[in-house]
């Protein structure tokens, strides 16, 4: 049910020496009380400045994939020690032997036991019921649109079959869904439901994707988009870096199949860099609401997170965006990146939105060292510091997820 999420780490800015847990007499994890939530509560946040003005010239800010983004500015939107902390705790568990690892990250992750319903036949199914549980807003219907649309983007097979669960048990009328790069063949009654496959994730197929869509639907109306689309890049930092390409390909899917008032749910990676920021405070102006969360169904120890934006107001630059997809992956491709693609200091002078930011960003570092440490108690236990006991049953029994 639980991906591993197997990360290499990047290396640690501090100058303390990571221990070698192998050796004699080296440092061992500390064991720590802590307590893992058997609920959540999504924060909202409000951008209440006008849609973030991008680079007139992208180019202006091109620079080598390698060149490390600069700490003075992490640390604007997020804590430099957790940050240091988590990469740490990934070198201590890169010691380890790779089966040893992972099924250490199954005994210590808390949430193991949470399958959902018995009417969900796929895993995806448990992560929408559990975003849909924190959101209750996320599926709703436009009655000025007789059909409802909803489109997936990367679905690993249950995100469609718990949409059309969903809309079923609260809305009435017809129900149409198409998925773009699925990652598993499903079959999903009472829906129309559509999969185009590509053997690449490129503005290229979204735009000849959202084109066939709105041939169907006559105009932009999709009242959901769900999307997990990812690469699995080792290295932390270049995993982000490639990350907000699909970030920029979810903002593009929006801007041409998106009803007003519609909702977007993406499933992304680090949000620490400038330009990944850039991007959320861009995708925030397109919508009522905005937030930020690590759900229970995804794996506690890992780096990814979800984005939820609610409420399409329509606006956006549909041109610039197609533009910055197609000069992210160009440049991806020749081992560039950019570095910017707004003024920064703009951005900066939104102190509300920096402090959401943070906050998110720490509260879920806070809770992916936690993980991790945990995981290194069991792949490393002493006899006067075991890894505590946790009644996988009991926090099954007691989270939101129906």
């Amino acid at each position: 049910l639980f991906d591993t999420e197997d990360f290499e780490c990047t290396s640690v800015t501090s100058d303390i020496p990571c221990p070698n847990l192998k050796e004699e007499g080296g440092a061992k994890p500390r064991a720590v009380k802590y307590t893992f939530p058997s609920s959540q509560q999504a924060t909202l946040f409000t951008v209440t400045s006008e849609s973030l003005q991008l680079l007139d010239n992208f180019s202006s800010a091109e620079v080598s994939i390698d060149a490390p983004e600069s700490a003075k500015f992490m640390d604007f939107f997020s804590a430099k020690h957790l940050r240091e902390t988590i990469s740490t705790r990934n070198v201590q568990l890169a010691q380890f032997d790779e089966a040893d690892i992972k099924k250490a990250k199954l005994n210590a992750n808390p949430y193991s036991l949470v399958k959902g319903d018995v009417k969900f036949r796929n895993y995806g199914a448990v992560w929408m019921s559990n975003i849909s549980s924190l959101y209750p807003d996320l599926i709703q219907q436009n009655y000025l649109i007789p059909t409802y649309y909803f489109v997936t983007l990367g679905d690993p097979g249950g995100y469609a079959e718990y949409i059309r669960h969903s809309f079923q048990q609260s809305c009435f009328g017809e129900i149409k869904g198409y998925s773009l790069f699925p990652k598993a063949s499903f079959l999903i009654e009472d829906v129309d439901s559509k999969s185009f496959r590509s053997n690449e994730v490129d503005a290229k197929s979204i735009l000849e994707f959202s084109d066939e869509l709105l041939s169907q639907m006559g105009e932009p109306s999709a009242m959901l988009i769900v999307s997990n689309i990812k690469c699995k890049v080792k290295d932390l930092e270049l995993n982000e870096k490639y990350m907000k390409s699909y970030i920029a390909y979810n903002i593009l899917a929006t801007l041409k199949l998106m009803a007003r008032g519609g909702n977007l749910v993406i499933q992304t990676s680090s949000i620490f860099h400038r330009c990944s920021i850039e991007l959320v405070l861009y995708l925030a102006t397109l919508f009522e609401k905005i937030s930020m969360i690590k759900p229970f169904s995804t794996v506690p120890h890992g780096n990814t997170r979800t984005i939820v934006a609610l409420g399409y107001k329509g606006n956006g630059d549909l041109p610039k965006i197609q533009e910055l997809c197609i000069t992210l992956e160009t440049l991806l491709k020749k081992g560039k990146d950019l570095e910017n693609i707004a003024d920064f200091d703009s951005v900066m002078k939104n102190s509300e939105f920096q402090t959401y930011i943070k906050k998110e960003n720490d509260n879920i570092a806070r809770y992916q060292v936690l993980s991790l440490t945990r995981i290194l108690d069991f792949l490393n236990p002493t006899e006067s510091k075991k890894p505590l006991e946790i009644n996988k049953k009991d926090i099954a029994d007691r989270c939101l997820i129906s």
